[in-house]
C-alpha cells in the first residue's frame, strides 16, 4: 500500500509531482505464451519536495526501477485487490464487502497519491527532488504472462501461422484499468504527452494512440517497431494498443482516418466506414470546433470487451458491428456505436474528467451530442423515443434499488467563484459508488443515461444555443493547451455555464445531480361546463418511497382543445397541486371540423366519441420530458384513442397505446387497426399498436367475431393479388414496410382464442409465411425477417396443460423450428439470427412441457467456437432451465464458464443473465436445493480473490451474490453452526432485499412435464412423432408415424470471426439420418424401409445392366448402318464423277501428312464422343459449376457503384507522372518512409454552424430541380412551382432527409416562387401580377450591382453605394442560384429556374427522387428538365442490374427462337444457349482466378452481346454441317475449320485491344477474348456431344412444323435463285454501289464530320433527355454558380519534382492499385550539390519567363523551394534580436550556392515551406482527361491496325490465296468504316465504350466474310454462286439472331445498353450487306480466270482422297452446301 494517510473515501489531494511525459516500450509480444516484456519511462516534474513515488500496476512482474537511468531504486509491490477481505473471522455479507471493497479501492487510488507500487526516493537522488531542479525520469522494467484482465489475446485454435490464423491482441479497460498492462499513474487527473513504441513480428500491425512517426525494421527484417507520438496531453486510461495482421483501409473521404480490420473483412469494413465522414462533419458543425487530433483510427477485433472502447485518437470496436449493404437492422446500430465513439473523442478523451465524481459531466455531454446526431440522422421520432426509453429505464432502476445521485458533493456559486464541498449524504446501495472499480455495471449504465438526461434538462433551462457555446468555449480553451481546460470538473462546468449565460444552475444541480430519485405524478381532471375550465389536480405519490423524491418547481401541462394545442405551466410546491385551466374553445356538439395540432397541421376528426360538453381532446403532463418523472394520467379511453390517432409526438402515442390495453373495447380495436395501417405513423408506434392489439383481442376473445386480428391487414400489405394467403416476394426497399412485416407475425402469433390456445388459422398463416418466403429478387437479406418468423412461432406455444400433450399444431411448430435450425447449419446467415431464435423457441417448448428439459442440447451451442450471439442465446436458455428445474451441476457448469471462458463479453453477459433471473432468492421456496454452502463459498471466493483483475466481472458477481442472499450473510453459512432445521424469518430481511422478490407464475414453478411426443436424448437430439413428414432431401422416405430429426450444433472449429459467416457447407453438420428412434415399434418400420432400400438398389442395378446391353446392341446396329451408307456413298460418288457435277472440298488444301494426322485425330475424337458423350456433358456441367462457384466465392464482388472506375490511363508518360505524384503525396504522409515531420492538426470539415437547427446558406451542396419553359416569370408558372415544392415536400423520404428548421418542421425550399412570396409577405399560392412586377423591377434595378460584384459583398458584409432593397440576400440568390444567366441580360423571359431542396446531394436522396420526381405530375406552364441530387452513379447501378437482367432475358429469348426455328429441336437450342452461358461463366473463372484480375468494369457486360453473336454464328455453321452429314464425325470434319478460324480472328481482335493504355479496355479485351476461345472449345465438345445424344434419344420424337417448312422453302428460293440471279450477273453494279459507300464512310470517319473525342470529362450514363444528364451537359451552363465553379478550376497548377523516377509501380489492371506510396528514387540526383542548387534556381527563373506561365495570387501562389530558401530563409540576420539566438550558418553570411553540409542542415529547418507548397496544390488538373483523350485517339487506330494485320495473316494461312485475302481485308475494312460512319452520324464520340465497340466490330466483321471466303475456296465450278448457296442461310441467320439481340437492348434506361444494341443492329446489317453484296461479287471477279484450273484440281482431289472422307453434295434447306 502506497502512503499512510487516513482514509477519506471519495476525496482527493494534490500530488507533489506532476507527470509531464511518459514513454511505453513493449518489445516482447509473444502470442504463444501470451506474454509481454517492456519498460516505461515517466518524466516527473517536482511541485513540492516528496519522499516517495506511487505508481499503479497490476498482474505484472517488475524487475527494476531506475531514476535518471543511473540510480536504481528499491520498490514495494502490494495489490490489496488480490484479497478484499483478509483473515478468517468476518461476516461474508454484501454490507461488509461494500466497506472493504471501497477501502482497498482507496488504498490504490491514484487521485489520493496511492498505488500498488511504492518507490522510496533513494538518498542519492534526494538532491534531484526540488521545484527548481530538472524533471526526473523514472524507468520501470516489467513483464506480463498469461494476463487475466486488461489484455485480450485471441489465438484461434487451427492450423497455420499466427498471421494466417488472424491471431491478434488488444487492450481493454473498465475505467482506471490501464494499470493492467503497463505501470502508470492510472487516473484521468494526470494527463501528459506520450511516446509509444511496440515491436511486433513482420506480419503484424501495431495500432496505438497518436501519430505514427516511423516503422523501423530489425536487420533480419523479421520484426519491426512502430513509433507513435501523442503531443496532446492525455491520461493513462485513454491509452490503448491493438496488434494483429490487420488489413488497412485509409478513408477516401477523410485521409486522416484509418480503419483496421482482421483479414477478409475489408469489404464489410469499407461499407461501414462510409458512415464516418458524416459523423465527423456533424460534430464539427455542431461544436463549431475542428476534430482535436491529427487523425483517428478505428480497429475492429474479435472477442471484444464491449461493442466500442473509445480512447484518444482511436477506438476499438467489435467485429460484430461489421456488415454488408444487404443488412438493414445492423446498419442503425453500427452507426449509433460509431457516433458515440466520435463523441467521446471530444468529451472523454480530449477533454477528460478531473476525478470520478465529475464523470457525469463528460458522459452526459458525450451522450447529449450523440443524441443530437441521432435526431439529425434518424429523425426526431427516433430521438424522442430514445429519451423516453432512457427515462423509463432510470425510473425503473431507481424504484427497485434507490435513487442514483450523479454527484453527492455540494456545489455552490458565490459571486463568480464556484465552491465544492464534500458529500454529506451516503448512498444506500449494497455496493460502493465512490469508485468505478466498486460500482455495479448496471448502476454504471443507468448512471450514464441519467447523466445524459441531466444535460438535456440543462438544455431546456438555458437553451441549446447557449449550451453548445459552453461546449465550444471549453474545447477552444483545451485546444490552446490550457491544462485546466483539458480536465472538465463539475466545478468548471458550472463556472463555464455562468460565464456564457450568466445563469446560476446550482439549484438545478442540488435537485437533480446531488440528490437521487425521481418524481411521481398522477394527474386527474374534471371539466367545468359552466366556467369552461379544466379543473386539474396533480398529486405526487410515494414521495418517501425508494427512488422517489418530492419535486418543487414548474411543470408543463399541454391541453389539446378543439381550437389547437395550448401549453400551461403549473407550479408544483406540495404533494398536491390544483389549478383551473380556462379553455380557449367551446364544444362543437359532435360536428366534424379541422382540428389544429401542435405542429400546425390541421386534421379532420370524428368527434362523435367525445364528451359533447367538453372541448378537451386530451391532456399531457410534462410533454417535453424536462423533469425526471413518472407520470400517470387519468382520462377516458376516447381521449387515449384521440391522442394515439392524432398526437404527432411519438412518446405520447406510445404512452396512449400502453393505457389503451386497459380498455379492451371495439373502439380501441378499431383505433389500433387504424394506427397499424397508417403509413404516416412512426414504425415503432405501429409495432407497439400491433402487440397491444393482440393483447386486447385476447381479452375480447369470447366475444370476438371474424378472422383473427391483423390477418387482413397483413394480407393487404404483403399478400399477392392472385391469392391473399400467399405472401409477395420480399422487397425491403421500404423500411417502414420491412419493420412492419417483421413485427406483425409476432403480434399475430400471440393471439389466443377463448380456450387460451393459438387459433389454427393463425398457425397455418405463419407456416405459410415460411412456405412462400421468397427473397430471390430482394437486394436485402431476410435473415432478421426469418428470425422474426421463428419468434412468431414461439409466440404460438402455450403450456401442454392448455393445448394437450398430443396436439397436432405443436407438432407442426416443432417440425418447422427443427427444419429452420437444420437449414441454418447448411446456409448460415448473418450473425446466425435464425439459430438464435430457434434456440429460444426450443427452450419455450421445453418450459411449456412439449419437450423434455435437457440442458446438454444447449451446452453444445454454448461451447467456445460458436458465434457469440448463438452462445449467448444458448446460455440464456441454460439460465432459464437453471431457474425452473436446474441442478447444482448445472449451476456449477455456468460458473465454470464465468471463471474460464476466453471471451470477457461472454463472462459478463452470463453473470448479468443470472442477476436478471436468479436461480433462487430469499423470498421463494423454488429451487432452494441449489442454495448449498459449497455454492455460497465458491461465489464468495470468486468475489474476494478470484476476479481481482476484472473489476466489471467482480461487480457483476457482487450483484449476483446480493440477488441470491441479500445484504446479510447467507443462511447456509449461519446454519453450519446451528440446528439444521432452522428456518430464516423473512421479517429479518431489510427492505432492499425485498426488491428482489419475484412473483413466479405457475408456468415457472410447475414441475417439468415429460410428454410422450418427444424428448431430448443425451446426444443432443430431438425426436418427435409427427403427422406430416418434412425433409430437406426429396428422395428420403419416412415412416408416416415416426419422423426423427436430429439437431446438431455447428462444429466449434467452423466459427468465423466475421459477423457474416462464410464457411463451406461441407463443414456444417448435415446429418439428418434416423439415429434416434423414439418407440420400439418404429424399429420394424426402419427395417422394412431398409429392405425397400435394398430392393431399390437391385432394381437400379438391373436397369443399368439392361441399359448397357441395349447400348451395345445399338452400337452394333449403328456400325451396320454405317457400312451400308458407305457403300451407297461410293456408288453415288462414282455417279457424280461420271456426270461431272460441281462439288466442294471438305477443307482448305492440306498436305498429305497433315491430312493423315487430322483424319486420325478426328476419327479418334469422334469415336470418343460417340461412346462417351455423356461423360463430356456431365464433366462440362460439373467443371463449369465448380469454376463458377470458385469464382463467386474467391473472386471479388462485382461492384458497379463507380462506373467510371478504370476509365483512366496507365503506363503512359503522363499517367506515370500522375501516379508518381500520388505516390509521392502518399509517401510524404505521416508515418511513411519519406516523412519526417508530424502533421499539423487539420480540420476534417470546414463548415461552422452556430446552432443545431439552421437551414444554412444556399449553396451547390443542396439537391436541386430545374424547371424550364418559354417564360417562368409569370404568375401561373410561379404558382405551379409552388405546387411542385409542396408535392416534393409531401414525400416520406423527403421528411426523413430534409434539414430541420425546428424539431418538427423542415426548412423551406429555395425557389423563385418562395423568394417572391417572402419579398412580398404573401403565400406562394396567392402571388399576383403586382407581386411579379415588383420583383422584376427590383431585379432590373439590382442587375448592374450584381454584375459589378457588389451584391456578393453585401451578402457577407456591409456595402456602400447599393440600394437598401438590393442588399437582401434573396436578390443575390435569385441572380446567382435560382435564375439562368441570360435573364434580363440577353432575354427578357426567364427560361430556366432552379428549385433548391433543403436536402444534401447524396445517394440517400433516392427515396425523394422515386417518390416525387420520377413520377411527378405534369404542369401546364413548365416541365422538369433537370435534376442534380448526387444520385446519378447510384441510379446507374440500380438501373444497370435490373435492365441487364431484362435485356439479357430478351436477347436470350430472341436467340432461342431463331435457334429453334433453324434447328427444329428444342433440346439442341437449349444446349446451344447453355454453351453461351457456360462460356461466360468459365471466362469469368479464368478472369478472376487464373489471371487474378480483381477489377470487373461494367463494360465487360458487352461480352454478353459478344457471346450471343459468336454462339449464333458457330451454331448455325455446325448445324448446317450436321444436317447434311451422315453422322457427327463427318459434320465435325467439315465445320471445325470455319468455327476455329472465325473464333480465332474474333479473339485476336479482342486481345489486340490489350495494347490500349486504358484499364477498362484492357480488362474487356481479356474477358471478351477468353469468352470467345472458351466458346470455341465448347462448340467442338459440348455441342457435338449433345448432337450425339439427340441422335440417340430425341431425333425419332422430333416432329416437323408447317411454319418451319414454309420458312425453309423461302430461304431456299431466296439464296439459290433470287439472290444468286441478282448478285452474280450484276457484280460490277454491286461493287460500285457498296464500294462507293465504303469510300464515303472513310471520308465521314476521317475528314468530315469525323470521329470526335469527348469534349467533357463527365461520363454520360443515360439518354440526354434524362433529367440528370440534361442538367450536367445542358442546364449546368445556364447558371452562374455552376459557371463560377468551372472558372475557379481554370488555372492548372504545374508541379516539378526532382529525384523521383516517373514509374507506375501499380497493377495496370486494377485502378485501385497505384502503388500506395511506393517510390522509385533516382540515385544520380543530389539536391545539396552546388550544381543542383544553381540548376534548380535557373530552372525556376526560366520557367517564369515561359508564355504558359500565369502569375496567380492567393492560395495558388507559385512557390519554388530554392527561391524561397535563398531569398527568405537564408537571408535572415545571423543573430535573432528577439530570441537572442545565433542562427549561423543558416543566415545571410552563407553565400549561394551553399556548401552541401550547410544546405542539408539548413534545409531541415526550411523544409516546412516545401510542405506548405504541396498542401496548397490539391485541386485536380485536366491532364488525366487529356491523357485519356490522347490514348483513345492513338490506341483505337493502333488496335485497328493490329487487328487488320493479324486478320490478314490468319486469312492467308487458312485460304492460301492472297487475292481472296486481299478482297476479304477490303470488305472487313469497309464494314468497320461504314459501321463507325453510321455511329458517327448518330452523334457518337470516341469514348471508352465506343473504343471497345470498335474492337468488337473488327472481331465480328471478319466472321461473315471469312465464311464466304472459305466456302469459295472449297467449291468448284461456279464457286461464288455455290458459296452463296452454301453459307448464305447460316450467315443470314447469324446476322438476324444478333440483330434481334440488339433490338432487345433498345428499351433499356442505361445508355450503355442502348449503344450496344444500336451497335449490334448497325454492325449486323452492314456486315451482312458488305459481305454478301461486296465480297461475293469481288470473288466472282477472280472466278473466271481460275475456273479451268479448279476443275482439274477437283479431279485430282477426288482420286487421291480416302473413300471415308470423300465429300459429297448434300441438301440442306434445298440447297448445296459444304459439309
Amino acid at each position: 500500500m502506497c502512503g499512510t494517510q487516513k482514509r477519506q473515501i471519495g476525496k482527493s489531494r494534490q500530488r507533489p509531482y506532476k507527470l509531464v511525459h511518459q514513454v511505453v516500450c513493449l518489445t516482447g509480444l509473444n502470442f504463444q505464451r501470451r506474454s509481454i516484456i517492456g519498460c516505461v519511462e515517466l518524466t516527473l516534474e517536482c511541485v513540492k519536495p516528496y519522499r516517495f513515488i506511487c505508481l499503479n500496476a497490476k498482474q505484472c512482474r517488475i524487475y527494476k526501477v531506475c531514476i535518471n537511468d543511473t540510480i536504481e531504486a528499491q520498490f514495494q509491490y502490494f495489490d490489496p485487490f488480490l484479497e478484499i477481505c483478509d483473515g478468517d473471522d468476518y461476516p461474508r455479507s454484501s454490507e461488509y464487502l461494500k466497506i472493504k471493497h471501497e477501502e482497498v479501492a482507496h488504498d490504490v487510488d491514484a487521485d489520493v497519491v496511492k498505488g500498488e507500487v511504492f518507490i522510496p526516493i533513494p538518498p542519492s537522488a534526494t538532491s534531484l527532488i526540488s521545484p527548481t531542479a530538472a524533471p526526473i525520469r523514472v524507468t520501470v522494467e516489467f513483464s506480463f504472462e498469461q494476463p487475466q484482465g486488461g489484455i485480450q489475446f485471441v489465438v484461434p485454435e487451427c492450423e497455420g501461422t499466427l498471421v494466417e490464423r488472424a491471431a491478434h491482441m488488444f487492450t481493454y479497460t473498465h475505467w482506471n484499468s490501464a494499470r493492467l498492462w503497463f505501470p502508470c499513474i492510472d487516473t484521468f487527473s494526470s494527463p501528459c504527452t506520450w511516446k509509444l513504441e511496440f515491436t511486433v513480428d513482420d506480419g503484424m500491425v501495431a495500432v496505438s494512440n497518436g501519430d505514427l512517426l516511423e516503422t523501423v525494421y530489425t536487420p533480419d527484417m523479421r520484426r519491426k517497431t512502430y513509433h507513435y507520438s501523442l503531443d496532446v496531453p492525455t491520461s493513462a486510461p485513454n491509452i490503448s494498443l491493438a496488434v494483429g495482421p490487420f488489413e488497412i483501409y485509409v478513408d477516401p473521404n477523410i485521409p486522416e482516418v484509418t480503419h483496421f480490420c482482421l483479414p477478409h473483412l475489408k469489404p464489410l469494413l469499407k461499407f461501414v466506414a462510409r458512415f464516418l465522414p458524416a459523423i465527423f462533419e456533424f460534430y464539427e458543425d455542431v461544436l463549431g470546433t475542428p476534430y482535436p487530433y491529427a487523425g483517428f483510427k478505428q480497429v475492429f477485433v474479435d472477442q471484444a470487451y464491449a461493442d466500442v472502447m473509445p480512447y484518444a485518437t482511436m477506438a476499438i470496436f467489435s467485429t460484430s458491428l461489421l456488415h454488408t449493404s444487404a443488412i438493414i437492422d445492423q446498419t442503425y446500430e453500427t452507426r449509433k456505436v460509431l457516433s458515440i465513439a466520435i463523441a467521446h473523442q471530444f468529451f472523454g478523451s480530449f477533454i477528460a474528467i478531473d476525478q470520478w465524481a465529475d464523470s457525469w459531466v463528460t458522459y452526459g455531454i458525450a451522450n447529449y451530442l450523440h443524441g443530437l446526431y441521432i435526431r439529425k440522422t434518424f429523425g426526431n421520432n427516433v430521438y424522442r423515443r430514445m429519451i423516453q426509453t432512457q427515462l423509463q429505464e432510470v425510473v425503473k432502476y431507481e424504484e427497485q434499488f434507490g435513487g442514483v445521485a450523479l454527484d453527492r458533493r455540494v456545489i455552490s456559486l458565490v459571486g463568480d467563484v464556484v465552491k465544492v464541498e464534500a458529500a454529506e449524504t451516503e448512498d444506500n446501495f449494497y455496493f460502493g459508488t465512490h469508485y468505478a472499480a466498486t460500482t455495479s455495471p448496471l448502476y454504471s449504465e443507468i448512471f450514464v443515461k441519467k447523466a445524459h438526461l441531466a444535460v438535456r434538462m440543462l438544455e431546456h433551462r438555458i437553451g441549446q444555443v447557449l449550451l453548445i457555446q459552453v461546449f465550444n468555449k471549453q474545447l477552444a480553451l483545451a485546444t490552446k493547451r490550457e491544462e485546466a481546460a483539458t480536465k472538465l470538473s463539475a466545478q468548471a462546468f458550472v463556472r463555464a455555464i455562468y460565464t456564457v449565460t450568466g445563469k446560476d444552475v446550482t439549484t438545478f444541480l442540488e435537485q437533480w445531480v446531488r440528490q437521487g430519485g425521481h418524481a411521481r405524478f398522477r394527474g386527474s381532471f374534471v371539466f367545468n361546463r359552466k366556467r369552461n375550465t379544466v379543473e386539474l389536480e396533480v398529486r405526487q405519490e410515494a414521495v418517501s418511497a425508494r427512488g422517489t423524491m418530492k419535486y418543487v418547481g414548474p411543470l408543463t401541462v399541454a391541453v389539446q382543445e378543439l381550437d389547437g394545442t395550448f401549453k400551461h405551466t403549473l407550479q408544483i410546491e406540495g404533494t398536491v397541486a390544483k389549478t383551473d385551466i380556462t379553455c380557449h374553445s367551446k364544444s362543437r356538439r359532435h360536428k366534424k371540423k379541422k382540428i389544429p395540432l401542435c405542429t400546425g397541421e390541421e386534421v379532420d376528426m370524428d368527434l362523435s366519441a367525445m364528451d359533447a360538453e367538453s372541448p378537451v381532446l386530451w391532456i399531457r403532463l410534462d410533454p417535453e420530458m424536462t423533469v425526471m418523472r413518472r407520470v400517470d394520467m387519468e382520462q377516458p379511453d376516447y381521449m387515449w384513442q384521440y391522442e394515439m390517432r392524432y398526437e404527432r409526438d411519438v412518446t405520447a402515442q406510445i404512452e396512449s397505446i400502453e393505457y389503451l390495453e386497459k380498455f379492451p373495447t371495439t373502439p380501441t380495436k378499431q383505433a389500433l387497426n387504424d394506427i397499424i395501417e397508417n403509413d404516416q405513423c412512426y414504425i415503432e408506434v405501429r409495432e407497439q399498436a400491433g402487440y397491444c392489439l393482440a393483447r386486447v383481442a385476447n381479452k375480447m376473445a369470447p366475444s370476438w367475431v371474424g378472422p383473427p386480428a391483423m390477418l387482413a391487414i397483413f394480407r393487404k400489405f404483403f399478400g399477392c393479388k392472385q391469392g391473399s394467403h400467399i405472401v409477395r416476394q420480399n422487397d425491403f426497399a421500404s423500411l417502414q414496410h420491412y419493420y412492419l412485416q417483421k413485427a406483425m407475425p409476432k403480434a399475430i402469433g400471440a393471439l389466443r382464442n377463448a380456450q387460451g390456445k393459438c387459433p389454427s388459422e393463425v398457425l397455418k398463416f405463419l407456416l405459410d409465411l415460411f412456405k412462400y418466403n421468397d427473397n430471390s429478387k430482394n437486394k436485402f437479406s431476410d435473415n432478421y425477417y426469418r428470425a422474426a418468423l421463428v419468434d412468431a412461432l414461439e409466440e404460438t406455444i402455450t403450456p401442454a396443460s392448455v393445448t394437450g400433450e398430443k396436439s397436432g399444431d405443436i407438432k407442426l411448430v416443432i417440425d418447422e423450428i427443427v427444419q429452420q435450425l437444420n437449414l441454418e447449419k447448411l446456409l448460415p446467415c448473418y450473425k446466425q439470427t435464425v439459430t438464435v431464435s430457434c434456440l429460444r423457441a426450443i427452450r419455450k417448448l421445453q418450459r411449456c412441457g412439449h419437450l423434455r428439459s435437457e440442458p446438454s442440447f444447449f451446452r453444445s451451442y454454448a461451447a467456445p467456437g460458436q458465434f457469440i450471439d448463438v452462445r449467448l442465446a444458448a446460455l440464456e436458455c441454460l439460465v432459464d432451465h437453471l431457474k425452473l428445474s436446474g441442478s447444482s451441476e448445472d449451476f456449477s457448469h455456468l460458473l465454470d464458464i464465468v471463471t474460464s471462458d476466453a471471451e470477457p463479453a461472454i463472462r459478463h453477459a452470463l453473470v448479468r443473465m443470472l442477476v436478471d433471473k436468479p436461480p433462487f432468492s430469499p423470498f421463494s421456496k423454488a429451487q432452494q436445493h441449489l442454495n448449498t454452502p459449497e455454492l455460497a463459498e465458491r461465489l464468495w471466493n470468486l468475489i474476494n480473490t478470484g476476479m481481482s483483475f476484472d473489476s466489471r466481472l467482480r461487480c457483476d458477481l457482487v450483484d449476483l451474490y446480493y440477488g441470491l442472499y441479500g445484504s446479510s450473510e447467507p443462511d447456509v453459512f449461519k446454519l453450519l453452526s446451528r440446528d439444521p432445521v432452522h428456518a430464516k424469518d423473512e421479517s429479518d430481511l431489510d427492505s432492499s432485499q425485498k426488491s428482489f422478490k419475484e412473483e413466479l407464475s405457475d408456468e415457472d414453478i410447475k414441475a417439468d412435464i415429460k410428454p410422450d411426443i418427444g424428448s431430448i436424448s443425451p446426444a443432443s437430439s430431438i425426436s418427435l412423432r409427427s403427422s406430416r413428414s418434412r425433409s430437406l432431401s426429396p428422395n428420403r422416405v419416412r415412416s408416416p408415424s415416426e419422423v426423427p430429426i436430429k439437431i446438431e450444433p455447428e462444429s466449434p472449429n467452423t466459427r468465423s470471426r466475421s459477423p457474416s459467416p462464410s464457411r463451406d457447407i461441407s463443414d456444417a453438420d448435415t446429418d439428418f439420418s434416423d439415429d434416434f428412434p423414439v418407440k420400439k415399434e418404429s424399429l420394424s418400420d426402419e427395417s422394412s424401409a431398409s429392405d425397400e432400400t435394398v430392393e431399390r438398389k437391385k432394381h437400379k442395378h438391373r436397369k443399368r445392366h439392361r441399359h448397357r446391353s441395349s447400348s451395345r446392341q445399338h452400337k452394333h446396329k449403328s456400325k451396320k448402318r454405317k457400312k451400308e451408307k458407305k457403300k451407297k456413298h461410293k456408288h453415288k460418288k462414282k455417279h457424280e464423277k461420271h456426270e461431272r457435277k460441281p462439288t466442294m472440298e471438305s477443307s482448305p488444301p492440306l498436305s498429305s501428312s497433315e491430312k493423315q494426322w487430322l483424319n486420325a485425330f478426328m476419327a479418334t475424337y469422334c469415336d470418343f464422343l460417340s461412346n462417351y458423350f455423356y461423360v463430356v456433358i456431365i464433366s462440362s456441367i460439373v467443371v463449369t459449376s465448380a469454376m463458377t462457384a470458385l469464382a463467386v466465392v474467391y473472386g471479388p464482388s462485382i461492384d458497379f457503384s463507380s462506373p467510371d472506375a478504370g476509365f483512366e490511363t496507365r503506363r503512359t508518360p503522363l499517367s506515370k507522372r500522375v501516379q508518381t505524384w500520388r505516390n509521392l503525396e502518399e509517401a510524404l504522409k505521416k508515418g511513411r518512409h519519406l516523412s519526417f515531420l508530424p502533421q499539423n492538426v487539420t480540420r476534417i470539415s470546414k463548415r461552422d454552424v452556430d446552432q443545431q437547427y439552421s437551414c444554412g446558406d444556399l449553396g451547390p451542396d443542396f439537391a436541386r430541380v430545374v424547371v424550364s419553359s418559354k417564360n417562368l416569370f409569370t404568375v401561373s408558372a410561379l404558382k405551379e412551382i409552388c405546387e411542385l415544392e409542396s408535392f416534393i415536400a409531401s414525400g416520406i423520404g423527403y421528411k426523413q432527409l430534409c434539414l430541420y428548421a425546428s424539431e418538427t418542421r423542415c426548412c423551406p425550399t429555395w425557389s423563385l416562387s418562395r423568394v417572391v412570396s417572402e419579398l412580398r409577405s404573401v403565400n406562394c399560392r396567392n402571388i399576383t401580377e403586382r407581386d411579379v412586377a415588383f420583383v422584376k423591377d427590383l431585379l432590373t434595378t439590382c442587375l448592374s450591382y450584381y454584375e459589378s460584384g457588389k451584391l456578393a459583398v453585401c451578402t457577407r458584409s456591409a456595402c456602400q453605394d447599393v440600394p437598401e432593397s438590393c442588399k437582401n440576400s434573396a436578390v443575390f440568390n435569385m441572380f446567382y442560384y435560382l435564375m439562368d444567366s441570360k435573364f434580363l441580360r440577353k432575354s427578357s423571359e426567364l427560361q430556366h429556374s432552379a428549385v433548391f431542396l433543403p436536402v444534401a446531394s447524396s445517394t440517400g436522396t433516392s427515396d425523394v427522387f422515386f417518390e416525387s420526381l420520377e413520377n411527378a405530375p405534369t404542369f401546364q406552364n413548365f416541365e422538369v428538365t433537370g435534376v442534380e441530387m448526387g444520385l446519378k452513379w447510384w441510379l446507374f447501378e440500380y438501373y444497370l442490374i435490373r435492365d441487364t437482367l431484362f435485356c439479357v432475358s430478351g436477347a436470350i429469348v430472341a436467340l432461342f427462337c431463331c435457334l429453334w426455328i433453324y434447328s427444329e429441336s428444342f433440346c439442341l437450342s437449349f444446349a446451344t444457349m447453355t454453351s453461351g452461358v457456360m462460356s461466360l461463366a468459365i471466362a469469368y473463372f479464368f478472369y478472376v482466378i487464373v489471371f487474378d484480375i480483381r477489377f470487373f468494369p461494367y463494360i465487360n457486360l458487352m461480352a454478353i452481346a459478344l457471346a450471343i453473336a459468336v454462339v449464333a454464328d458457330d451454331s448455325f455453321i455446325v448445324w448446317a454441317a450436321w444436317k447434311s452429314a451422315e453422322d457427327v464425325r463427318e459434320a465435325l470434319e467439315h465445320s471445325w475449320m470455319p468455327c476455329t478460324v472465325t473464333s480465332l480472328t474474333t479473339a485476336v481482335a479482342l486481345y489486340s485491344s490489350y495494347v490500349s493504355s486504358i484499364t477498362a479496355v484492357k480488362c474487356f479485351s481479356i474477358f471478351g477474348g477468353t469468352a470467345v476461345l472458351v466458346n470455341l472449345f465448347l462448340t467442338l465438345t459440348w455441342i457435338p456431344a449433345w448432337l450425339i445424344a439427340y441422335e440417340k434419344f430425341f431425333q425419332k420424337k422430333a416432329t416437323s412444323c408447317c411454319f418451319r417448312d414454309v420458312f425453309t422453302r423461302a430461304i431456299e428460293h431466296f439464296f439459290k435463285q433470287i439472290l444468286k440471279a441478282v448478285l452474280i450477273p450484276l457484280k460490277f453494279v454491286w461493287i460500285g454501289v457498296f464500294g462507293g459507300l465504303a469510300v464515303i464512310s472513310v471520308v465521314l470517319v476521317t475528314y468530315w464530320p469525323g470521329l470526335k473525342l469527348p469534349h467533357s470529362n463527365e461520363v454520360q450514363l443515360f439518354d440526354m433527355k434524362h433529367p440528370f444528364e440534361h442538367y450536367v451537359f445542358i442546364l449546368k451552363k445556364q447558371f452562374d454558380f455552376e459557371e463560377d465553379e468551372e472558372k475557379f478550376n481554370a488555372a492548372m497548377p504545374m508541379r516539378f519534382v526532382f529525384g523521383v523516377e516517373a514509374v507506375d509501380v501499380g497493377n495496370p489492371l486494377n485502378p485501385d492499385d497505384w502503388g500506395k506510396g511506393m517510390m522509385s528514387l533516382t540515385t544520380n540526383f543530389n539536391i545539396s550539390s552546388p550544381e543542383a542548387q544553381v540548376f534548380m534556381l535557373d530552372f525556376c527563373q526560366e520557367l517564369r519567363q515561359q508564355g504558359f506561365y500565369l502569375d496567380t495570387p492567393g492560395a495558388m501562389i507559385s512557390n519554388c523551394f530554392v527561391e524561397s530558401f535563398k531569398n527568405y530563409f537564408m537571408a535572415r540576420d545571423c543573430i535573432d534580436t528577439i530570441e537572442r539566438v545565433n542562427l549561423w550558418p543558416c543566415c545571410q553570411d552563407s553565400r549561394f550556392p551553399y556548401k552541401p553540409k550547410v544546405f542539408e542542415n539548413c534545409a531541415l529547418e526550411g523544409i516546412a515551406s516545401l510542405r506548405e507548397t504541396m498542401e496548397k496544390f490539391e485541386n485536380p488538373t485536366d491532364l488525366e482527361f487529356y491523357d485519356l483523350q490522347n490514348s483513345l485517339s492513338s490506341d483505337t487506330f493502333a488496335t485497328i491496325g493490329t487487328d487488320m494485320g493479324l486478320a490478314f495473316l490468319i486469312l492467308v494461312a487458312v485460304s492460301r490465296s492472297v487475292v481472296v485475302t486481299f478482297f476479304a481485308i477490303i470488305t472487313v475494312g469497309s464494314v468497320i468504316f461504314t459501321t463507325v460512319a453510321v455511329l458517327t452520324l448518330f452523334g457518337w464520340t470516341l469514348n471508352i465504350l465506343e473504343s471497345c465497340v470498335i474492337a468488337l466490330a473488327i472481331g465480328l466483321a471478319v466472321d461473315f466474310t471469312l465464311h464466304y471466303g472459305l466456302a469459295f475456296k472449297m467449291s468448284v465450278g461456279e464457286r461464288a454462286g455455290e458459296a452463296l448457296s452454301a453459307v448464305g442461310a447460316p450467315v443470314a441467320m447469324g446476322a438476324v439472331t444478333t440483330f434481334l439481340a440488339g433490338v432487345t437492348l433498345l428499351p433499356s434506361r442505361v445508355l450503355a445498353h442502348v449503344q450496344i444494341g444500336i451497335f449490334l443492329i448497325v454492325l449486323m446489317t452492314v456486315s451482312w450487306a458488305m459481305s454478301t453484296f461486296l465480297f461475293v461479287p469481288l470473288l466472282a471477279l477472280c472466278e473466271c480466270n481460275d475456273e479451268k484450273k479448279d476443275v482439274v484440281r477437283s479431279e485430282e482431289v477426288e482420286l487421291t482422297v480416302r473413300p471415308a472422307i470423300v465429300p459429297q453434295c448434300h441438301e440442306i434447306l434445298g440447297k448445296t452446301t459444304y459439309v
